[in-house]
């Protein structure tokens, strides 16, 4: 439960920061104010998907199944020519 009540504070934070800065734009004169929103709602957002990657998505190569596929007889020595030729 950890990692999905990071995730979820980090993308409440962003949501948050992502409002504020819409409205300081829309008031503008405050670029500073602009900048600070913007950094929060962007970090917010990176932290959240990290945090979601990190705990929540199962870890580990996976690989699929598959049956061998083997080529025409023809096909594998055009391939050997053309391989030898360079």
């Amino acid at each position: 439960m950890k990692g999905v009540r990071g995730a979820a504070l980090a993308f409440v934070v962003s949501t948050l920061a992502s409002l504020g800065l819409a409205t300081a734009y829309v008031l503008g004169d405050q670029p500073q104010l602009e900048g600070v929103l913007l950094g929060l709602a962007l970090g917010g957002l990176a932290v959240g998907l990290i945090t979601w990657a990190r705990n929540l998505m199962p870890s580990g190569p996976y690989t699929q199944a598959r049956e061998p596929t083997a080529g025409q007889a023809w096909e594998r020595e055009e391939m050997e020519e053309v391989f030898e030729e360079g």
